[in-house]
């Protein structure tokens, strides 16, 4: 076995058996989820067009903008769920988005969670699971392939269910997977494009750069995480054995 082999290994020994950040965050929040800003919502603004002739330098701005705001949270110091908000609302300012979640994989117990949300009624989704594979968000960990649809309610990969949970009309829906070392972490879900009935080409370039680094911060976190834990067992053990 390489080295590239072993790396992939042993991340997939951290993902297996449910939803390990927690355990190793050690956050205090309810078993599913967190919403770190139900106190005080922060809103996506609204950005203001760009009159370019350059449809592909607008893009590129986009993209160079939402990866500096998403590599500015590496050594940001804040909570495992605050971590994860804050690439779920950067990805709704620079998507343009009215509301937005993102989901994470419980491998232990076959089904996903809302680790954040953002958006009108959203913190009902808190405590809400969706099995592995169902609706969009689960066509998305299946295939790690994004999904971007204009007319919503023709999917058949749509779950109804949800949007009847919140009381949220969703029109469109962009979603992009989450993936770390060759394991699906979770997805990124973003509805209703603002000032748009869809979501375009540039915000479909924006979200999978979003996407790559995001999973390269958690992955940090995760590791690192996992390493101070270790230290603190083999400190416990050394105290003990004195």
């Amino acid at each position: 076995m390489d080295d590239t082999d072993r790396k992939k290994n042993d991340f997939s020994e951290i993902l297996e058996g449910g939803p390990k950040s927690d355990n190793i965050f050690k956050d205090d929040r309810p078993p599913f989820g967190s919403d770190p800003y139900a106190a005080n919502p922060k809103q996506p603004k609204v950005l203001d067009e760009l009159e370019l002739e350059n449809e592909s330098f607008f893009t590129i701005h986009k993209k160079y903008a939402a990866v500096e705001k998403i590599l500015a949270l590496i050594n940001k110091e804040c909570s495992f769920g605050e971590l994860i908000s804050e690439i779920l609302l950067i990805a709704m300012e620079q998507s343009r988005s009215e509301a937005g979640s993102f989901l994470e994989i419980d491998y232990e117990h076959r089904c996903m969670f809302f680790r954040a949300v953002s958006g009108k009624s959203s913190q009902s989704l808190l405590k809400v699971t969706i099995p592995l594979g169902a609706g969009i968000v689960g066509h998305v960990c299946e295939t790690r392939k994004m999904v971007v649809l204009s007319e919503i309610e023709d999917s058949s990969m749509y779950l109804k269910s949800i949007e009847n949970l919140v009381g949220f009309e969703a029109r469109d829906v962009i979603a992009a997977p989450i993936v770390i070392r060759g394991a699906t972490f979770g997805c990124l879900e973003l509805l209703n494009c603002i000032g748009s009935d869809h979501y375009g080409d540039a915000e479909k370039e924006v979200l999978q750069a979003i996407c790559e680094f995001a999973g390269k911060i958690i992955e940090n976190r995760l590791v690192m995480a996992a390493f101070s834990k270790e230290l603190e067992g083999y400190r416990d053990g050394a105290k003990k054995a004195a």
